[in-house]
């Protein structure tokens, strides 16, 4: 089993923040560690990194003035340092401290005698912040080394003798993998928030803990010592003052995370003028004469879409042939789509002149190149889209235009006809066609 993490045991000792003994030195920590009744600074250490998960990085001592290597012994009548794998120097004031830190302080002359220790949470300017028990509220009076309470202090850098590093097993750096996509926390009146505030912009700050450095912290809008824990956490990773305030300097940070690990909005592809006309004629025709397992329609009413099409299309249709009731014109059903997406304006009202008109080269169309074999000039589906128009001329006959659409990667031809068919319907599906069949067969396709 790996040892636990300064992360973890951090977050035990700040919960353990307002515990106080229940009489001289009796504590919930003396008793798990089987020495109650005494000052307990050091045993309160142990016991957070007992609770930690994983393996205690914290040595086993009972006294602050031998935590972790550190030996004394008394010299001269002065007690000094025999053996140590610390970060000291031989004098008090030293500078340098890590999140977890194990922190000892010499509050008598300078004999480096450990009077008390505690676990730095950081260092603003020339003052040590720390999480320590057995001691007494800052800003109070009472007690240093034998208070009864654990608190969180501000030490002067001129009393510490000492700082340990416990072996703390690697903590995996927290990667940001998804944008933050809650509210950013609104701040209180007083401009931070503290112990004891509550309401929705508390859960708005845990939310956002959680997502900037994994404070894994529960959401429930209330500021307790977990969300205290986790502000110092954060304040911690990203190089803030550790005053376990979330206040301008937090908030604009955020902001800055927010902003570097925004959602990359994926410009939508701008659709081309053909898969503009597959989808108003699919939009506007019934899927009549199609196998229902082969082709499911849209929702949506497609009689009253090609109504409002028309109406779109031709706002004043006295000089159009009308629609009759009796079945639609496979060329209305054409020029209604193709106008009301504000193409071919200029386009002939018949058949027969809309041949001509498109064999002229439409600047809005281009003829799609058939290929060629023993049977004749051909179109296969793969050289064709949604949203081609073919016309083809009959022998003798007349001639007939029709839509290609495209639904689930299948195409289909799409038509009206004056006889038997009320209103555009997407009639089968497409296969090879073939100038064989016809007197005349063209497609085109729009351009852009």
């Amino acid at each position: 089993m790996s040892n636990a993490t300064a992360k973890e045991l951090m977050r035990q000792a700040i919960l353990q923040v307002g515990y106080r003994e229940t009489g001289n030195n009796h504590t919930k920590f003396g008793r798990e560690f089987g020495l109650d009744g005494q000052s307990w600074c050091a045993i309160f250490v142990w016991w957070c990194g007992e609770h930690a998960p994983g393996k205690n990085p914290i040595a086993k001592s009972a006294s602050a003035a031998d935590v972790q290597d550190l030996t004394v012994a008394r010299k001269d009548g002065k007690w000094i340092m025999k053996k140590t794998g610390s970060r000291d120097t031989k004098k008090k004031g030293l500078q340098k401290v890590e999140f977890a830190d194990q922190v000892s302080f010499d509050f008598g002359a300078n004999d480096l005698w450990r009077d008390h220790t505690a676990l730095a949470i950081g260092r603003i300017g020339n003052d040590y912040i720390t999480v320590e028990g057995n001691t007494t509220p800052e800003g109070t009076s009472g007690s240093q080394t034998n208070g009864d309470e654990v608190a969180i202090r501000i030490r002067h850098y001129s009393l510490v003798c000492a700082t340990d590093r416990p072996d703390y097993s690697k903590e995996k750096k927290h990667v940001i993998a998804a944008p933050y996509t809650g509210t950013v926390p609104k701040l209180p009146k007083r401009g931070h928030f503290k112990v004891g505030d509550k309401g929705t912009n508390v859960k708005r700050l845990q939310r956002a803990l959680n997502w900037a450095v994994d404070a894994e912290i529960k959401v429930d809008g209330v500021f307790k010592n977990e969300t205290l824990f986790g502000v110092y956490w954060y304040q911690v990773q990203l190089g803030l003052a550790p005053d376990g305030k979330w206040g301008k300097d937090c908030l604009s940070e955020l902001k800055k995370l927010i902003k570097k690990h925004a959602a990359k909005k994926k410009k939508p592809k701008k659709k081309t003028k053909a898969q503009k006309i597959n989808e108003l004629a699919k939009a506007c025709a019934y899927p009549k004469g199609t196998d229902p397992d082969k082709f499911k329609y849209p929702s949506g009413k497609p009689k009253e879409k090609y109504k409002e099409t028309l109406a779109e299309a031709f706002p004043n249709r006295s000089g159009w042939d009308p629609q009759k009731k009796a079945g639609a014109k496979c060329e209305i059903y054409i020029m209604a789509v193709l106008r009301a997406l504000g193409m071919c304006k200029k386009m002939p009202t018949g058949l027969a002149e809309m041949i001509t008109y498109l064999e002229k080269h439409n600047d809005e169309l281009k003829i799609v190149p058939s290929k060629k074999d023993n049977k004749g000039h051909y179109y296969s589906p793969s050289m064709l889209q949604g949203g081609d128009i073919v016309i083809v001329e009959y022998k003798g006959t007349g001639g007939h235009i029709f839509f290609i659409v495209e639904e689930n990667g299948k195409l289909y031809i799409s038509e009206a006809q004056w006889h038997g068919k009320t209103y555009p319907h997407v009639s089968k599906e497409l296969k090879t066609m073939r100038k064989s069949s016809y007197e005349m067969l063209r497609v085109y396709r729009a351009r852009g």
